[in-house]
């Protein structure tokens, strides 16, 4: 390939798509470092799981006997990851609740709505509305 269309199809590449509203920047930081977080331990565990595997296979020589308890790294591994999930829904509650905040220069839109029928009134403005779009994209008339 030319360099010319492999920066083209690099510039072009994007893993998650533009975003539709202020809030979206951090809805999707946030579910990148979950993603991140989330793989992270996954590949902890696959590593653990090789090493052990390898280490206690059938024949190895090593002491399979009674081991010490050892109370700081049970702490540790119970805590550390208690205080993670805490600060991530912390951090989720935090982007939660900033995508139900109006925008400052938000217009108040009162509505009324009922089965087939909808009724959206702006108090400034006064403008009123009584359209309908219903559920197969067709315009109820009223």
């Amino acid at each position: 390939m030319n360099a010319d269309v492999d920066a083209g199809l690099s510039a072009s590449f994007r893993l998650l798509s533009d975003s539709a509203s202020s809030v979206a920047p951090r809805v999707d930081l946030l579910f990148t470092s979950m993603l991140a977080l989330t793989g992270l331990v996954a590949l902890g565990v696959l590593v653990a799981i090789v090493f052990f595997s390898v280490r206690y296979r059938q024949g190895a020589r090593v002491s399979r006997g009674i081991v010490q308890r050892k109370l700081g790294i049970e702490i540790a591994w119970t805590v550390l990851p208690l205080l993670l999930f805490i600060g991530i829904f912390l951090w989720a509650a935090q982007v939660f609740m900033r995508l139900y905040e109006p925008p400052r220069d938000a217009l108040p839109v009162y509505v009324v709505a009922k089965q087939w029928m909808w009724k959206l009134q702006h108090a400034a403005v006064g403008a009123r509305s009584t359209s309908c779009t219903c559920r197969w994209g067709s315009r109820c008339g009223w």
